[in-house]
């Protein structure tokens, strides 16, 4: 399996991981936030659906993906309420109304899971709640978790509006499970490891690039 971190409508890298995963005959896991930022998230999305079609990825939802389904419903309607900040204006901009991506990524969309286990190897977007291992649990919180990450709710927002990450949920992770996450730039020069887990986000699209992990 290849597992990549956040693309963000990099279609350049992202050509290259699936070249690679063709060469070396990986199935390739994608932790989420295929689109935004970059200028290419139609190509992206389109190039997803034929791995889709053809049973060579599966996909982790993120929070980038939440969003624009949430504009793609709002638009058919008529009536946009969500916020649409500069990463998710590139995204409308290379969909360009079109249709066929524009169904392409709700297939894909309907199929995203917020975490997928295998044995003691969870991946997802964010973060993974403790209640995901001790009970097998999922709920709320794990979905927020799931998307978001954990952040501190007691202190106020960065200057950018962003909230302030923490990162206490690692602590629970136990020496004999392994989680890959994205969602969280702790370093553009190589994969974050931190105790049993792995940020893949290495700033694609932000200054940074396209990261995986392959796992045999």
């Amino acid at each position: 399996i290849l597992v990549v971190g956040d693309v963000y409508g990099d279609i350049t890298s992202f050509t290259n991981a699936v070249n690679f995963a063709s060469e070396q005959k990986l199935y390739m896991l994608s932790l989420g936030d295929l689109i935004d930022y970059g200028p290419n998230s139609k190509e992206v999305i389109d190039l997803v659906k034929t791995l889709y079609d053809d049973r060579r990825i599966s996909i982790v939802l993120g929070n980038h993906e939440r969003k624009v389904q949430k504009w793609v419903i709002q638009n058919s309607e008529g009536h946009i309420r969500i916020t649409i900040k500069p990463p998710i204006q590139a995204t409308i901009d290379s969909f360009n109304n079109d249709k066929t991506t524009i169904n392409n990524f709700m297939t894909l969309y309907s199929d995203m899971s917020s975490i997928i286990k295998y044995k003691n190897v969870y991946f997802t977007h964010g973060a993974l709640h403790k209640s995901i291992l001790s009970k097998h649990e999922y709920n709320p919180m794990a979905y927020q978790y799931s998307l978001f990450g954990e952040v501190d709710p007691t202190s106020p927002k960065q200057d950018s509006g962003y909230p302030n990450r923490i990162y206490d949920w690692v602590n629970f992770i136990p020496a004999d499970a392994n989680v890959y996450v994205g969602h969280d730039v702790r370093s553009v020069e190589k994969p974050f490891e931190d105790g049993s887990v792995c940020f893949l986000d290495t700033g694609c699209s932000k200054d940074g690039h396209l990261s995986g992990a392959v796992l045999n």
